[in-house]
């Protein structure tokens, strides 16, 4: 029993796996030549975050699960509408602004 090997724990490598292999997945996003005025990430953030806010404050969601999603979104909306008008944080916060 001592001359035993002890027993090794399954890898993926076992099955012809490694982390550096390229899986094919089925395209879902397309490229048009129109614009999409529909399709703006800033607004997509806060009207998902929305709903969110209503439901945290009945009551019905966690604060430290949901809230910090809600926040996430609204902080990325806002980040995103001031990058649109040219703003950056320093300027919001009245700081020293550096641009190159």
């Amino acid at each position: 029993m001592a001359d035993e090997e002890p027993a090794r724990p399954e890898s993926f490598a076992d099955h012809g796996y490694t982390a550096f292999d390229k899986w094919e997945y089925r395209q879902i996003i397309f490229p048009t030549d129109h614009e999409q005025s529909w399709r703006d990430m800033g607004n997509s953030y806060f009207m998902a975050c929305r709903p969110l806010i209503a439901e945290l404050a009945a009551g019905r969601l966690k604060e430290d699960v949901e809230g910090t999603a809600t926040i996430f979104l609204f902080r990325h909306y806002l980040e995103l509408m001031a990058g649109g008008a040219g703003l950056t944080p320093r300027d919001v916060l009245g700081g020293p602004c550096f641009r190159f």
